[in-house]
Order: structure tokens, then sequence, then C-alpha cells
């Protein structure tokens, strides 16, 4: 069965990216890059597939018109999450925020969570008093077997600074089948799946609690870290002393 965009409508690894209804998951990562060419040479040397280069757009708010974000990517899809790889393309506030945090480091800056229903999440965090950011409609176009296509994402966003550790969001995929398309998801490293995300925080015992409320996930000590599960994929907080013995971090891949 196909649907309007010539896509497989029941493409099970397509459909297994959006988490049930009240569960969330660790959708993706994104790292912060100055340097698209350079970052896409280093990753296809170390045997991943790439998406295509695609440029972000985004309505400032509900309605209003579709504008540049000044941000594009390329993706390192997996058969559960992927990898990011975002680059300002202009001057714009999305762009400067990107610059801002590579003058710190180069890397991942972003984790997103995630979740079947947007606005709910965005509900439980004014509750918890994080003063979220209006959800943002984002779409970008994506090319397929059969031509070009508009894939779209709901964000929910808190103010730069409200999680110390980077930017710390929702998204919701609204067109996951275009995302997920077998033909980026055989890597020749093997790479399969986002299985775990380590935040290296100042104290792990206040992060494990700031992100459950976050995230309304439980808490739980785990090694001389703490760790929150999702209905896929790990996040672990940790400080930065303990995460830089390489034995703690063997026996946590081990694990």
């Amino acid at each position: 069965m196909m649907n309007d965009r010539g896509v497989s409508a029941v493409d099970s690894v397509a459909a297994s990216q959006v988490p049930p209804a009240g569960s969330l998951n660790v959708d993706h990562v994104s790292h912060f890059i100055p340097d698209m060419d350079e970052a896409s040479t280093a990753l296809e040397c170390l045997g991943f597939t790439l998406t295509p280069f695609s440029a972000q757009s985004h309505r400032l708010e509900r309605g209003g018109p579709l504008v540049p974000a000044g941000t594009a990517n390329r993706c390192v899809m997996l058969k559960r999450g992927y990898l990011e790889f975002l680059t300002p393309t202009a001057e714009t506030p999305v762009a400067d925020q990107l610059r801002s945090a590579m003058r710190r480091y180069v890397g991942i800056h972003l984790v997103a969570f995630g979740t079947a229903a947007a606005q709910a999440d965005h509900e439980r965090l004014v509750k918890q008093g994080f003063e979220p950011l209006a959800p943002v409609a984002l779409q970008r176009p994506i090319s397929t077997e059969t031509g070009e296509d508009t894939g779209r994402f709901t964000v929910v966003r808190v103010p730069p600074g409200t999680m110390a550790e980077g930017r710390i969001q929702y998204c919701q995929q609204l067109t996951p089948e275009l995302l997920w398309q077998r033909r980026w998801l055989s890597h020749r490293n093997g790479a399969a799946g986002l299985a775990a995300v380590f935040v290296c925080v100042r104290d792990p015992a206040e992060a494990a609690q700031r992100y459950s409320r976050f995230t309304g996930a439980p808490a739980a000590p785990y090694r001389n870290s703490w760790r929150l599960d999702t209905a896929r994929g790990t996040l672990i907080l940790i400080g930065a002393e303990i995460f830089a013995r390489s034995a703690f971090r063997l026996q946590l891949y081990r694990g």
C-alpha cells in the first residue's frame, strides 16, 4: 500500500519512530558544526550514510508566514532514532544560538525527546515552571525516490539557559516516513540505533530531578550516576570526573 507521497504506508521502521501516546523516546541528538563539508567527509570516512544537505524553515507563530531558520542539516538516519549535524547558514536568531554554543565547543548541544503530543508536553512544562516557548512548526525539503517532499515537525523548546546543558527539547515527527527512508538506513560501520545519551553535569542529583520534571520520567541512581529510561533510549546524567574514567565508560557500554 502506498500513500500520496509514493512512500510505503506500512514501513515498520518509520512507523516505530513516534512513541506511543503518553510516553517519549530519545528521538535524536544534534551536533552543531561550523563546516558541513568537512563534517560530511569525516562522517563518510567513518562509514555513515548521510542524507542530502537540507535548509530549514519555520513559522514563528501559528498561521504565520514560513521563513528561513538560517540553519541547515545533514543526518545519519538509524533504525532507532538519528544523529543530526546542524550548521548556521545566515544571520538569524536561531543561527546565532548555534554560533554562541559553538564558541563553547563544537559538538553535541541538543537532545530531542520524541513525543506523540507536543502540545501536552508544552502544557506539562508550563505546570512545572519551565516557561516553555510557544510550539514551533518546522519543515525542510526532503528528496524521495519519486521527487521532492516536505518533512514536518513540531518542536517545543524552553528559553536559552533554562537547561544549562544545552538545547533540551521535544520533537513531534509528523512525517516519519520521509525521514526514515530505507535507502539511508544502511551504514558500512553497522550503526543501527541511538541507545543512550550521556550528559555531563555539575550536580548529577540536581540534574536528575530537573530532567525528571522536564520529561515526566522517573530518575534512578545508576553506577555513581543517574539515569532516565524512556520507551526507547536512556539518558545518563554523570559528573565529568566520573565520566573521564575509561573503566566506567566500558562498564556502561557493556551493561
